[in-house]
Formats: C-alpha cells, structure tokens, sequence
C-alpha cells in the first residue's frame, strides 16, 4: 500500500470532503478522487459513502482510522529521528506563535537567525490556530500555555509578568480595583479571538473574578 493513499483516507475520514483533504495535504482536488477510486477499486471495498454534504466513512473505514493514526506517528517520529541525525542547517522550518509576540519578538530573532545559516528558509506563521507539532504542522511553537501534545521536546524559555493597567481618567470615574471584592465594578478588557488562549486571561480571571468583561 502507498503510504499517499493512506494519507488521503486519513485527511478525508478526519476532513469530511476531498476538497478539505486536498486542501491540507496541498494536492489538487482532482487527484485526491482519482487516488481514493483507485485505492478502493484494488482492494474492492468501499471506504467512505458519497452525499451532498461530504464524505462519510462506512463502518470499514472508520475502523481503519486508529490504524491510520497510529501509521502516521510512526512516519512521523522517523521523519524527527532523520532530521535531528542530519549534520547541516537547511531546509524549511516553520515556527508559530501569537501575533504580537511574532510580530515584535520572533520576527528580529529569526530575522537574525536566517542571516547566519542562508540555507534554511524560516516561515513564521500568526495564524491563531494551534499547529500540531506531533502530525508536523509546525517545528517550533512559542505559546503562553502548557502543550497538550505528547512526544514534544518542550522548554520554558522566558517568565512574563502581568499587570492591570488605567487611565486617571478611568480611576476618577470607576475608582481604584478592589482585589478584595474580586474587582466588583469594574471593566477589563481582554484579548479577544485566538489570543484570549494565552495565560494572563486565566491570571485575569483568578484575580478579578467580579469584574465584567469586555
């Protein structure tokens, strides 16, 4: 069996459509159909039921997903074990992190690391998705929270302080935050979208359990 194949009754079964499927493993739509027809025209089984609304995997193909799963870790972890052996720098190495902290942090250091080693072409990605590091969606991920993902080498790298911060004009109107009463009374505003994931919401909350939100 052609591990591409596989590839593609994994994104399918997980995706919904090969539109979707094609879309993430960056092949045309056209050929993911044409290589799924051909998979289950070979072995003489039928993986997935066609609809309006998709593709939906019958009872042999979503068996065969946990199997699927467990055959891409595996590639995976052999793609790590060669490019951690491979003595140069070069390659594509895509690094993710919020906006912010890539837009005025990550940017000048990569910047900088590029320079040094020509051969490798760094990609630094805002998107406020989280990148699967383990499925290879990312080599570096620079988050504000702990990881969820196994078989990561993961490294606390910096400590970030948080503050509650106003105007005058705010105080005179809302008086000075009492930490006591939880910040009954007052407005905070967050950050909102995919960086509201990042700890200091948390700490906001533990601190100011009263306050309304904005």
């Amino acid at each position: 069996m052609d591990w591409d194949d596989l590839k593609i009754i994994l994104a399918v079964t997980r995706l919904g459509s090969l539109s979707a499927a094609a879309r993430a493993l960056q092949i045309t739509q056209p050929t993911a159909s044409r290589r799924l027809d051909a998979f289950e025209r070979s072995l003489g089984v039928r993986l997935f039921e066609r609809h309006a609304q998709g593709l939906h995997p019958t009872a042999l193909g979503e068996s065969m997903r946990a199997d699927l799963e467990r055959i891409e870790q595996s590639v995976f972890a052999l793609e790590r074990q060669i490019k951690t052996h491979d003595p140069g720098l070069r390659g594509r190495v895509v690094v993710t992190s919020v906006d912010w902290f890539a837009d005025f942090i990550l940017a000048p250091i990569l910047a900088r690391f590029g320079s040094m080693h020509p051969a490798v072409s760094v990609e630094l990605h805002t998107d406020g998705r989280l990148f699967n590091l383990s499925r290879g969606d990312s080599e570096v991920a620079v988050r504000f929270r702990q990881f969820e993902q196994e078989d990561l080498i993961e490294r606390r790298v910096a400590d970030v302080s948080f503050g509650l911060y106003a105007t005058l004009a705010y105080f005179e109107q809302h008086g000075e935050p009492d930490f006591g009463a939880g910040c009954a009374n007052q407005t905070i505003v967050l950050l909102h979208g995919p960086a509201s994931h990042v700890a200091q919401n948390e700490w906001l909350r533990n601190v100011a359990p009263s306050a309304r939100w904005r």
